[in-house]
């Protein structure tokens, strides 16, 4: 699941499932939803709108593009998203799926209907592919006594 990091950046975050759920993009997409913060952790949903794993009507994958029906609460949810928080709870959902063997890309409905947008920045119209570009890099910190100072 991608979410957000103590930065405001979203980052790959894993969570134990069963081996079915891990495989399931409509059950990925629940966990997503239904995400909270564990003890200690900094991680959390991008939105704090009030969206729900009911608003998740169902994941259908043709061709390898993941078809997300979502509810018309989850739409109303979205309406007063900032630029910035559109564009991560997309691609919180974008990213988690593609992550899945046989998923390229995703398409969002509204009950049904083709979405145009959740809140008037990104164009939902077309299949979206993962933007890896917005992810966090997982960082290695080097222990200062494996470092080799410079010639």
């Amino acid at each position: 699941m991608y979410l957000l990091d103590e930065g405001d950046r979203l980052t790959a975050a894993e969570r134990p499932l069963s081996m079915r759920s891990a495989l399931s993009p409509k059950r990925l997409l629940t966990e997503l939803f239904s995400y909270t913060n564990a003890e200690g952790s900094a991680l959390r949903l991008p939105v704090s709108a009030a969206i729900y794993p009911e608003d998740l009507l169902g994941v259908q994958v043709v061709g390898g593009v993941a078809r997300v029906n979502l509810s018309a609460n989850f739409y109303r949810s979205c309406q007063n998203l900032s630029p910035r928080a559109e564009r991560d709870l997309v691609y919180a959902m974008v990213n988690t799926l593609c992550a899945l063997d046989g998923i390229r890309a995703a398409r969002f409905y509204i009950e049904g209907s083709p979405a145009d947008t959740l809140a008037g920045s990104i164009y939902l119209r077309s299949a979206l592919l993962p933007n890896p570009g917005i992810v966090a890099a997982a960082t290695t910190a080097t222990p200062e006594s494996e470092v080799t100072p410079a010639p």
